[in-house]
């Protein structure tokens, strides 16, 4: 990659409108609070960070909904490495449309792979199924200063998380005081860090698999040219000209004249062969 860039993850940032999307990236990329925003298009932010001592280039895409549309647009969320789903504690309608978002990110159950909660950083690497969620997913609650307009409990955020496995926090744009312990930075780094490894682990696997179909093609290969090469070693045993007596022309005599054939081919064998053995 250019410039030195070890990795290149890509984080989209999802949620209903006017729960503080655009706030929290613009908070996380730049420590600033910008309360108003009026975009009706994606917005797409670049910037390179220091993980584990890898360049990692990380790109948050700032998913907009349009005004008429009151669901999530989790479609534009595919090819993505990991994905923020977020919500207000003051409006119970886009934590509603939250749990519809985590629904359609949903894959098959049957999906498994490595891959470790950044909840349990301590602990060694296990395999665990990735069902309900194929990507890393942090839920954030958005505009805990809002306590007194509160419509959505942190008991149901954090029940609603741990029904489709991925991290919950409480945060605030407008206010980082009231995002701790959980500081956003935090998250956002955490989230971007297991996006980088579950995307190793998925090259690796697809490496693996790749490496293991060239193997069998390979022994394919060889065993059809072990039975080309055995095949014209029987064929210069045998030699071009020991080939099976002809059958008489006529009926009369045939079955005796077939018999009395017989041993001298079995007889033409044994003379190639033991020619052969000397």
């Amino acid at each position: 990659m250019k410039n030195g860039i070890q990795y290149q993850v890509k984080v989209t940032i999802i949620g209903a409108r006017q729960v503080g999307k655009s706030a929290l990236t613009v908070r996380y990329l730049t420590r600033r609070y910008i309360g108003e925003y009026k975009s009706h298009t994606d917005l797409s932010y670049r910037q390179v960070f220091c993980i584990d001592g890898s360049s990692v280039e990380v790109e948050i895409v700032d998913v907009s909904n349009q005004p008429e549309d009151t669901s999530v647009p989790t479609t534009r969320a595919k090819n993505s490495d990991a994905c923020v789903v977020v919500y207000s504690i003051s409006d119970r309608t886009s934590f509603e449309a939250a749990h519809e978002a985590l629904v359609a990110l949903q894959t098959n159950n049957s999906t498994s792979c490595q891959r470790k909660s950044f909840e349990d950083d301590n602990k060694d690497e296990q395999e665990i199924n990735l069902s309900p969620l194929s990507v890393p997913v942090v839920l954030l609650a958005n505009k805990k200063d809002l306590g007194h307009l509160r419509q959505v409990n942190a008991a149901e955020g954090r029940e609603l998380a741990k029904q489709f496995s991925c991290v919950f926090c409480e945060v605030s744009a407008a206010d980082p005081a009231e995002s701790e312990p959980e500081d956003l930075a935090d998250i956002f780094n955490q989230l971007i860090k297991e996006a980088r490894s579950f995307k190793i682990r998925q090259q690796d696997a697809n490496n693996n698999a790749n490496n293991n179909n060239g193997s069998s093609h390979n022994n394919s290969r060889q065993r059809k040219r072990s039975v080309y090469i055995i095949n014209r070693m029987l064929g210069s045993l045998m030699g071009r000209n020991s080939m099976p007596p002809e059958l008489p022309s006529s009926r009369k005599g045939g079955t005796s004249q077939m018999a009395s054939s017989m041993p001298n081919v079995a007889g033409s064998f044994r003379s190639v062969f033991k020619k052969r053995s000397v």
